[in-house]
């Protein structure tokens, strides 16, 4: 399942909301929102931000919400070329955050 249909059931799930709930907030149609969060159908950018604002998130607090087992799963997930980038910018980081 694709990490942003994870994070978003958890935000539902943590925030007490329910599909219905969702759909009746964002205007989209309930039965689009359980295909989409069961899996079975693909999200569109539009649909995602559409969710994520009415959900008060911003690109920058999608990541505060995960745990580690969501981090591995996300890491297990992503092509090796994918992995190589992440792990050079950690290292780029890392080294620029030790400078005196």
């Amino acid at each position: 399942m694709h990490p942003t249909v994870i994070f978003i059931r958890k935000l539902l799930k943590n925030q007490g909301l329910s599909y219905a709930q969702l759909a009746t907030i964002s205007g989209i149609d309930e039965s689009k929102i359980k295909r989409v969060l069961s899996g079975r159908q693909s999200m569109t950018l539009e649909m995602r931000d559409q969710i994520m604002a009415v959900l008060g998130v911003t690109e920058m607090t999608q990541a505060d919400h995960l745990n580690s087992a969501e981090y591995l799963t996300l890491w297990h997930q992503m092509p090796p070329n994918l992995k190589q980038v992440v792990l050079s910018l950690m290292t780029t980081f890392k080294f620029e955050t030790q400078r005196p």
